[in-house]
């Protein structure tokens, strides 16, 4: 059996004897690459690309963790969520099932709007989701911490994830494996690699089917497939060599997948703690949560207040398409590299967005609005009519959207053996979207529950004020669906680098890149196709311009050959944006550009003959104009619930992460590691509403980001011993440690602490030929996922109160009295299962 070594936290692993050899990138033959690879005693390290360029993973100055195809199997990593728990500094949030990525890489976190941290894939920036990313076909993946924004260009703001597929060979080979778990969870991954014509055409082809049904569908659930995820994906890569100086790599994928309502809950308004009567008072006049909120099973809705549009209970629909070219050119000593690329995401999900099992379609109450008909001779005091605002709200989310990008990037490298290096080179992006709804869903069911629950609202006010009726103040209930949305994303940028050897072991680097980023939104009249108009009467159709220039500066020193000390100050940027008709409607449809300076100091070293393996690193950020979500109530808006992204203030973010491996020749098949991750983060100025409306003071200063764990670490240990001349057998255990983490910068609700303990026993067969037995989660952490502001739209939840008396159809969607409530995602049980494998 090969030997494990686990990838760490700041690109720590040498391979020991036995694991996988260097893996291939553009920048080299992957033909040749794989006849290392086959030969189990190569002893070669893991080979990263995090400078776009081959380098030892302990020698590249650059905080990266990297995986292997191997890593990837033998730790049982299957998704990217998987990947996080294994990776301290790096976090994964998974509140909405598959539906969105929310990467988090050194606490730079965020709510709404676009994650700091971009996915490469074969050197393309993917917008797509990579949820169901099929695993299998991964060579490497590597989680590039810090600012990338020099070398990778558009929202690198914190990090990268950097992935390369499994490439080509000039041998046949590959292989084949089958999963079966508890909850019906089946897997078959394959993959096959060979030559087409021998040293010249080269192939690799694989495919994945998955299916799982949740614990959480269970007849007492409404809800008929909750937790359910099914995923199909087809890929394959070409590599041709037309000359000996010139490679050319086309890669072609296909992925769908289909997954039912993911597991929600809420903590509704009667639990809630500060702000309400008979709870903490903070001083300021909006409910709220204070503490770690408590998970119950999950309730979403089910086929009675979700249509069937995209199946039983609603979920996920989504095709993604991707295409991509790889050149590189040999001109004398110098290499050309070229990459185009194309992808393409069709995602379609229908959700129900509160996490209760009612309150599918009604007409909330917004006011009451100081409108009463006492006219005379009626005698004083007496109320005869009174108006109350209502708005119309199903509380589902669906969407019918589409996205398609394009990048294509150029660059130049000089020779790279001598003492004075550089590159240039060019970079465009592109990414187009159609922002809809689902159509299907705007039922005549609906719009008949919206209009009773209108009626039934309107008598119970009149009743509570004892007025002979009450009407909707705010005229006729609007029932149709939001108009559509275009938007266009254009980013062109020149980059370049320089790197000087001052002796064989001090080396400077300078890296700059300068770009610019147009973004357009257009809004469009559903019924006429024109363009609808802003407040001022102008046309819905607005655009932006964002100019960045993005240095980082690198000093690296050889302190011994197996001792590296580096610094490194880099700037990074996140490009500002629209929040879309509503957030136009009220006055805060803009949001600036995000920047932060970070300044880390680090070291990578091997002791005892590479049998002790520890690094550690230091990082200070500051950020600037941090964006934010804000709730449209709390900023003012009188007439519609939501949120917007904001620029809020000035952050500061101090931290630590330490990797250790050792794997002592004194216990031969040993290895014992562990890393962690310290991160803190601190509002250094800044003010946001719901601040002020919960405290009384809107001052941001002393406060934590949201989603980001403070403490961070796994630890593994595994035994790998020969049992015969054939048979050998793997012990592998893993434990992945995640501090609480607040869910707003309130600092108030929290995820509360969570561990989880996976082990794992592999039986080998002469390396090609094993069986796994697996338990995951076996502590049966039951901490959610993750947890997220929401509203509790319940009937009489005391949100809402007419001279004394609880509306029972409404709630108060005001500031103050505002009924919230506190989404959670259900974490899976502890499980088992099986992995039989075939390599060939």
């Amino acid at each position: 059996m090969k030997m494990i070594v686990r990838s760490a936290l700041l690109a720590a692993t040498i391979l020991t004897p036995g694991a996988l050899a260097a893996q291939d990138n553009d920048n080299a033959s992957s033909a040749d690459a794989a006849e290392q690879d086959n030969d189990p005693d190569s002893g070669n390290v893991i080979i990263v690309t995090a400078r776009k360029k081959e380098e030892s993973i302990q020698d590249v100055p650059v905080a990266v963790s990297a995986f292997t195809s191997e890593d990837l199997f033998e730790q049982g990593i299957r998704d990217i969520e998987d990947l996080s728990r294994r990776t301290p500094g790096f976090v994964f949030d998974t509140p909405f099932g598959r539906q969105f990525d929310r990467p988090i890489i050194r606490g730079q976190a965020n709510i709404l709007g676009d994650s700091g941290v971009s996915v490469f894939i074969d050197n393309v920036n993917v917008t797509q989701s990579i949820r169901s990313l099929n695993f299998g076909d991964i060579d490497t993946i590597e989680i590039i911490k810090g600012p990338q924004s020099a070398l990778f260009g558009r929202n690198t703001y914190s990090g990268a994830i950097n992935i390369t597929t499994r490439q080509p060979t000039n041998d046949f080979g590959g292989e084949f494996s089958f999963e079966i778990g508890e909850d019906n969870l089946y897997e078959l991954l394959g993959n096959v690699r060979g030559p087409i014509v021998e040293d010249k055409v080269f192939f690799s082809i694989a495919a994945r089917y998955y299916d799982f049904q949740s614990e959480f569908d269970i007849p007492s659930n409404a809800n008929p497939s909750v937790g359910n995820e099914s995923s199909f994906s087809i890929g394959g890569t070409l590599e041709v060599r037309p000359t000996p100086g010139w490679t050319t790599k086309f890669r072609l994928a296909y992925n769908e997948d289909d997954d039912g309502h993911f597991p929600i809950g809420l903590l509704g308004f009667e639990d809630l703690n500060v702000n309400v009567p008979g709870g903490i008072d903070l001083g300021g006049d909006q409910p709220f949560f204070q503490g770690v909120v408590p998970t119950a099973p999950p309730n979403p809705s089910g086929p009675p207040q979700i249509p069937d549009v995209i199946g039983p209970g609603g979920g996920l629909e989504r095709e993604e398409f991707f295409f991509s070219m790889n050149n590189e050119f040999e001109l004398g000593e110098y290499t050309l590299v070229s990459t185009f690329g194309y992808t393409r995401e069709d995602f379609r999900d229908l959700i129900d967005s509160d996490g209760q099992p009612e309150s599918f379609g009604t007409a909330r109450i917004f006011g009451p609005f100081p409108a009463v008909f006492a006219p005379p001779p009626a005698p004083p005091g007496t109320i005869i009519g009174v108006g109350v605002g209502l708005l119309p709200f199903d509380f589902t989310t669906n969407d019918d959207d589409l996205q398609e990008t394009y990048v294509a990037e150029i660059r130049l490298d000089s020779p790279q053996d001598r003492p004075f290096r550089w590159r240039i080179g060019g970079y465009y992006f592109r990414n187009d979207e159609e922002d809809d709804v689902l159509l299907d869903a705007f039922t005549p069911e609906r719009d008949a529950a919206i209009i009773a629950s209108e009626q039934a609202t309107l008598s119970q006010v009149a009743a509570a004020f004892g007025a002979a009726f009450a009407f909707n103040a705010a005229g006729p209930l609007d029932l149709a669906p939001p108009p559509p949305e275009e938007s266009t994303i254009e980013n062109f940028s020149v980059f370049g680098s320089v790197a000087y050897d001052f002796s064989d072991r001090l080396t400077a680097t300078a890296e700059l890149r300068w770009a610019e980023e147009q973004q357009r939104l257009r809004v469009f009249d559903r019924d006429t196709g024109v363009l609808t108009s802003l407040a001022d009467g102008s046309p819905f159709d607005v655009e932006a311009t964002f100019n960045a220039v993005t240095p980082r500066f690198i000093i690296d020193f050889d302190a011994t050959p197996d001792n590296l000390v580096y610094a490194s100050a880099s700037r990074g940027t996140k490009p500002g944006g629209f929040n879309g008709a509503q957030g136009f409607e009220f006055g805060f449809g803009t949001f600036d550009e995000e920047s932060v300076w970070q300044f880390e100091l680090g070291s990578k070293n091997a002791f005892f003959n590479n049998q002790l393996i520890f690094n550690i690193a230091g990082f200070f950020s500051t950020l600037t104009d941090y964006q934010l979500t804000e709730n449209l109530a709390a900023l003012g808006a009188a007439s519609t619930v939501g949120s917007v992204t904001a620029n809020l203030g000035d952050v500061d973010i101090f931290g630590v992460e330490i990797d250790a491996i050792w794997s002592p020749q004194a216990l031969p098949g040993v290895t014992l590691g562990g890393n962690y991750a310290w991160t803190d983060t601190e509002f250094t100025d800044g003010t946001e509403a719901t601040q002020g409306a919960v405290f009384g003071d809107p001052d941001l200063t002393g406060q934590s980001l949201p989603r980001q764990a403070r403490h961070q670490a796994s630890f593994y240990a595994d035994y790998d011993v020969e049992l015969t001349d054939d048979f050998s057998a793997l012990f592998s255990v893993n434990g992945n440690y995640l501090s609480s983490r607040f869910a707003q910068v309130q600092n108030l609700a929290e995820t509360g602490e969570s561990f989880e303990l996976d082990a794992r026993i592999t039986f080998d067969y002469r390396d090609n030929l094993s069986l796994t037995f697996y338990g995951r989660n076996l502590t049966n952490e039951d901490a959610p996922l993750g947890v997220l502001r929401f509203l509790d739209p319940s009937g009489g939840n005391g949100s809402f109160v007419v001279n004394g008396v609880v509306i029972e159809n409404g709630f108060n969607l005001a500031s103050a009295g505002q009924s919230r409530g506190f989404q959670y995602n259900n974490r899976r049980s502890r499980r088992f299962g099986a992995i039989l494998r075939y390599r060939f």
